[in-house]
């Protein structure tokens, strides 16, 4: 592999990009969807209870947060 590394790196490249394909697959498919679906909860959420729709900023668990607190 030293004495070739453009060989090397050619070798190499089918499997990053595998990588990485699977990696911005997981992302655009499962982690966006999820934030955008736990977001228009929480806005359905207060339109129903109808809470303020502006949250502190030192409060992001709010829905979680215990009344004992």
């Amino acid at each position: 592999m030293l004495n070739y590394p453009t060989l090397s790196i050619i070798l190499i490249l089918p499997f990053s990009l595998m990588f990485v394909f699977a990696l911005f697959g997981l992302i655009i498919n499962v982690l966006l969807p999820f934030i955008f679906a736990l977001w228009i909860a929480n806005w359905v959420y207060g339109v129903i209870i109808g809470s303020s729709m502006v949250k502190p900023m030192y409060e992001p668990f709010w829905v979680v947060r215990s009344k004992k607190l």
